[in-house]
């Protein structure tokens, strides 16, 4: 059975909550909780999972596309920008996290997954958005 997070702004009720590290990445997929994704995903400090995320704009990231996690609470966004890297954050999405407090760091997804486990782990509020393949 799964365990659903308590409502969030900006987020849809019922998404999957699973509150735990991501416990691995391979190209196109990712299993969280014991659960496999096979879409772009959002990782929430709730806990809660997006696991279809699309952007507005392919392999860009537009501000629309970060508006749920302003309102999040998280301390920290890790975008993982693919296996290649083809994901690009741009400069407007940077701007606006860190003019919201939160701090930003893009990485490659492998090392993303380390990255977002490591924070988790020290008790950050830290939230993810993953791009699963190139």
């Amino acid at each position: 059975m799964k365990k659903l997070c308590p409502n969030s702004p900006g987020l849809a009720p019922g998404r999957d909550c699973v509150g735990t590290d991501i416990e691995a990445y391979a190209f196109g997929e990712m299993r969280i909780a014991g659960r496999s994704y096979q879409h772009d995903l959002i990782l929430f400090p709730n806990g809660t999972v997006n696991g279809n995320w699309r952007r507005t704009e392919g392999h860009r990231v537009a501000p629309r596309d970060i508006r749920a996690l302003l309102s999040s609470g998280a301390e920290v966004v890790v975008f993982g920008t693919g296996a290649s890297g083809c994901m690009k954050i741009g400069d407007e999405v940077r701007r606006l996290l860190t003019r919201a407090g939160v701090s930003v760091e893009v990485l490659h997804t492998s090392e993303a997954v380390e990255r977002y486990n490591a924070l988790r782990r020290s008790a950050r509020r830290v939230a993810g958005a993953f791009h699963l393949t190139c």
